[in-house]
């Protein structure tokens, strides 16, 4: 599109004024976004994270050494009160007001919204694994062999069909649960083991031909993972009985696993490694740190965190490409990665709007560009970091009600941040930039300031 088209087509700026949309949304629309895993900012711990849950965006927890529980509000990461000294091994949410969590000595802890309450788990065995069906349907595992049940009153404990210690739990229904583990110690030596209840028993359905085994999840379509010591990941279409080693690709141990709704499944494990299966085979995503990862779960397909050592957190976007960095220039410009995530959620609501469907044609081409003049630019980041800032607000209604007022000074401030990052670029560039300046100052000049529209 010309300066000539531009002027000859005013409707999607001057009529229905998406400029401050246009600005950030579109310079980040395009493929030089921050993309991939990347490390979250404000981390509250540095002590070792070994497990990770959630219900949704807005309320993830994750838990660690000496007993550490952070949680994710959606916006920032924030410390729990201590609740306990002893390591916490596993989290499970059944919601943000009902969410388990296990540790050293037996110890079972039960957040109900507002506190952190400790049952009475009726074992003093090390737990290491929780999940549940629902709030009154849950189940734990740990170490000789532990199985514990929970029916929204008490804990009780069930017949266990194996000595060996039972790191992971996860199930379908409360008819339908399986636990995976093997010998204790850290050795990194020993046969796994796999047991499934069916509502009535629990019974080894696979023992001795593996390598130690550390998680299990299930897919949409039935089938299950399971993942292990020495990169060993085994897999079943859903039957108990049936099982079949497949090469991941790595001889790294593996020590979490998660499953999408898409059916995309993600595995983690030592020195930052991280898996990604959709179907085919399994494929090395680049997590940018070389630390143990112990725990991964996502919120949705494109929102998924990994946990491990040093208070790591990690998280991905959906995304794949070459600039999965965390030196993204738009990364850096901008407070965190929720704000790339609500600039890319108002550029999707559009991408089917007339207007919508412009501004990202304008700017597709000059994302590149853009990430170039702002990476060598620490005071145009600054800039970009604060009218993000200064404008969340807006940028937020816009987003939830598709319509958001501003006024004519903070318009201008936008005018001015394009006026001189227009200036540092070729002339395709300029031509672009100036497109969206006429449209912000015909609407000035005209008085018709306040009210953003798709």
């Amino acid at each position: 599109m010309s300066k000539g088209d531009f002027a000859n087509n005013k409707k999607p700026f001057k009529q229905k004024p998406v400029f401050l949309l246009a600005l950030i949304v579109g310079l980040l629309a395009g493929g030089q976004s921050a993309a991939g895993w990347m490390s979250e900012q404000g981390v509250p711990t540095t002590q070792k994270l070994r497990a990770i849950s959630g219900s949704a965006e807005t309320a993830v927890f994750a838990v660690g050494d000496s007993g550490t529980i952070i949680r994710y509000d959606g916006t920032t990461w924030q410390n729990i009160v201590q609740i306990t000294e002893k390591t916490i091994y596993s989290v499970w949410c059944a919601s943000a007001e009902a969410v388990f969590a296990v540790a050293d000595k037996g110890r079972i802890f039960f957040f109900d919204g507002s506190d952190w309450i400790e049952q009475d788990s009726g074992t003093t065995e090390r737990l290491r694994a929780v999940w549940g069906a629902s709030a009154s349907e849950v189940f734990a595992a740990g170490e000789n062999g532990t199985l514990l049940s929970f029916d929204g009153i008490a804990w009780s404990a069930e017949n266990s069909p194996t000595p060996f210690t039972l790191q992971n739990i996860w199930g379908t229904s409360s008819t339908d649960v399986f636990a995976v583990g093997g010998p204790s110690g850290s050795g990194g030596v020993g046969d796994g083991v796999i047991v499934h209840y069916d509502g009535d028993e629990w019974r080894v359905v696979l023992e001795g031909v593996t390598p130690r085994l550390k998680a299990i999840c299930g897919t949409a379509e039935g089938a299950l993972f399971v993942v292990g010591d020495d990169g060993v990941v085994i897999t079943s279409s859903g039957e108990p009985d049936t099982w079949e080693i497949i090469d991941s690709g790595t001889s790294e141990s593996l020590k979490g696993v998660w499953s999408s709704p898409g059916n995309a499944v993600y595995a983690v494990g030592d020195a930052g490694t991280i898996l990604q299966y959709e179907g085919t085979a399994w494929e090395t995503a680049d997590s940018g740190t070389s630390v143990d990862l112990f725990g991964v779960w996502g919120a949705t397909p494109e929102d998924v965190f990994a946990v491990g050592a040093e208070g790591t957190v990690l998280r991905y976007d959906g995304q794949t490409g070459d600039n999965a960095s965390s030196d993204c220039p738009f990364l850096v410009s901008l407070h965190s990665r929720d704000d790339i995530r609500l600039l890319r959620s108002l550029r999707d609501s559009r991408l089917d709007t007339g207007p919508g469907r412009a501004v990202a044609a304008l700017f597709y081409a000059q994302a590149a560009e853009a990430a170039a003049i702002l990476r060598c630019a620490p005071d145009l980041q600054r800039r970009l970091r604060h009218l993000v800032s200064a404008n969340r607000d807006v940028l937020e209604t816009l987003e939830k009600e598709g319509r958001a007022k501003i006024d004519a000074g903070r318009l201008r401030e936008v005018s001015r941040f394009l006026e001189d990052i227009r200036q540092r670029g070729s002339a395709g560039f300029r031509a672009s930039v100036s497109m969206v300046l006429y449209g912000i100052k015909s609407r000035l000049m005209l008085g018709r300031v306040g009210l953003l529209a798709d």
